[in-house]
C-alpha cells in the first residue's frame, strides 16, 4: 500500500503513542521516538517533501502490519476476542451483552 503522508498525519492525535511504541518493539519494526511527533516533523526540511524516517516507520506499522491469527486483549476488561485469518470476531457472547 502506497504511503500516504496525510493520512497518517490526521491519524496522529489519535493515537495512544505509549502502546504504538511497545507494539513497534513487540514486533520487532524500528523505533519509533520517545514523544509522538508534531505532524510537521514527518516531512523532511530540506525542501524535497521527503517523508521522514519516523513516517516511513509509521507507515510500516499502522498499515502494512496485520494479525493473521491470534488474540486481540481488551485492555479494560481483559475479554479476548478471535482472529482467524486477519478477520476478528468482535461479538460478544451472550453472557457478556
Amino acid at each position: 500500500m502506497e504511503l500516504n503522508p496525510e493520512f497518517l498525519i490526521n491519524v496522529l492525535p489519535r493515537l495512544e503513542w505509549k502502546a504504538v511504541r511497545s507494539l513497534g518493539d513487540e514486533l520487532g519494526l524500528p523505533t519509533l521516538p520517545e514523544q509522538p511527533p508534531n505532524p510537521e516533523d514527518l516531512m523532511e526540511k530540506d525542501g524535497s517533501n521527503e517523508p521522514t524516517q519516523t513516517l516511513k516507520d509509521l507507515h510500516a506499522l499502522l498499515v502494512e502490519t496485520s494479525v493473521a491469527n491470534g488474540k486481540l486483549v481488551c485492555g479494560h476488561c481483559g475479554h479476548e476476542y478471535a482472529v482467524k485469518e486477519g478477520i476478528a470476531n468482535f461479538l460478544l457472547p451472550s453472557h457478556l451483552v
